[in-house]
């Protein structure tokens, strides 16, 4: 059985040595560099990646301020917008790219004259239209600000790395993400007028959430390997009753909580070996694209390959059949998870595209556990199901 999330970023031996992984300030310091010598700016580690955000946001938008957000993203990124007093606007995205295109800033600053910057994701690694985007914000002083967390790696059009366009530039190192280290996050703040106006986090997450963080690929690796004889199910429910395991969207953001080092450390690893692994990642990616020329695959940092299909249900039941639990879609509601997208005053109207979306893509899958014949096979039965319920 292989499944999207759950921990499939890691393997065993991986999660040991997640699971043992030290404390050392030397991780840190090193991982600060490294980002630093990568994206050019200041940078400071945080315990998430919403916390990152949200200090990013913190000196720029004030009460009653506005700052735009792609209108198909995670709940999270809203809460961070939120947490300093702004408002989110949600801006619908391009049936083509999945990200919102320069022309929507144009009524989005019409209609709140109070927009102070634009978040920038590069849904599923997809690039955006940066220039335009680009020349848009500096004509009107708004501060960009690139969120990296489906898209670290990427090389824009334009020959430009993600990462060196943006004031201020968000890593995170959550589940299932390219740099997964099952928390944590980054900010790079580029712009030499900001970088005066954000202070370093001054303290460690609680114990009991670094031990959370600690046995989470452990935990979830034993409840994967005993799904088959029906144990693995019943680890996942104790995991979430007991508290051994949180979703991922129901953590806090604390701009003052900064990354262990023990998982600076983590990170460290991911980040030298993410070329390498996006290498690995697009060869999958080209597997996708020959069964389904149309997807929207133009990834150049394939987090997950987004299809859309006509049943999602009976693609997911056909898959589950076969032993591959892909259930787990970026975003199976415009803001995901769905759980806490009635907590929204979500504009639906005005964001037809990204409603659209959210009812019909699943995403296919790329993390290291991913094979070759895995995703042929996988692109076989979406074929079938696709064929028979024409």
């Amino acid at each position: 059985m292989k499944f999207q999330s759950v921990g499939s970023q890691y393997s065993f031996d991986n999660s040991l040595a997640h699971l043992s992984a030290r404390n050392n300030e030397r991780h840190s310091s090193e991982l600060v560099a490294e980002l630093e010598r990568q994206f050019e700016g200041k940078a400071y580690l945080y315990a998430n990646g919403r916390s990152a955000l949200a200090a990013a946001l913190q000196p720029l938008a004030k009460n009653g301020d506005s700052v735009a957000i792609n209108g198909f993203t995670c709940y999270v990124v809203q809460e961070a917008v939120k947490s300093v007093g702004a408002t989110p606007i949600f801006l619908d995205v391009d049936l083509g790219t999945l990200n919102f295109p320069a022309s929507q800033l144009e009524s989005a600053l019409q209609a709140h004259p109070n927009l102070r910057a634009i978040v920038i994701q590069n849904t599923f690694g997809i690039a955006c239209d940066i220039g335009a985007i680009e020349s848009f914000a500096r004509a009107h002083q708004l501060i960009i600000i690139e969120d990296l967390a489906h898209c670290v790696g990427l090389i824009y059009p334009d020959g430009r790395k993600a990462g060196m366009v943006g004031d201020v530039v968000m890593l995170s190192f959550g589940r299932d993400k390219l740099l997964d280290c099952v928390s944590g996050g980054a900010l790079i703040v580029r712009s030499p007028e900001l970088q005066t106006a954000i202070t370093a986090p001054t303290h460690l997450p609680a114990q009991a959430t670094q031990h959370r963080d600690r046995w989470y690929p452990t935990l979830m690796w034993w409840a994967r390997m005993l799904y088959p004889v029906g144990i693995g199910k019943v680890l996942m429910k104790l995991y979430q009753s007991t508290k051994l395991v949180v979703r991922t969207a129901d953590g806090s953001i604390d701009i003052q909580a900064t990354m262990p080092s023990w998982q600076a450390g983590r990170a460290l690893i991911r980040l030298k070996a993410l070329p390498a692994d996006i290498l690995r990642r697009q060869k999958l990616g080209d597997i996708y694209h020959d069964h389904f020329p149309a997807t929207l695959h133009e990834s150049g940092a394939p987090v997950r390959i987004p299809h859309v299909v006509k049943n999602r249900s009976l693609v997911f039941e056909a898959l589950r059949h076969k032993g591959y639990y892909l259930d787990d879609t970026w975003y199976d509601t415009p803001i995901g998870p769905a759980r806490l997208y009635g907590n929204l005053s979500y504009p639906e109207a005005s964001c037809p595209n990204a409603v659209a979306m959210a009812r019909q893509i699943i995403n296919l899958p790329t993390h290291q556990a991913m094979t070759i014949t895995d995703a042929e096979r996988i692109a076989r039965i979406i074929q079938e199901v696709e064929r028979e319920s024409a």
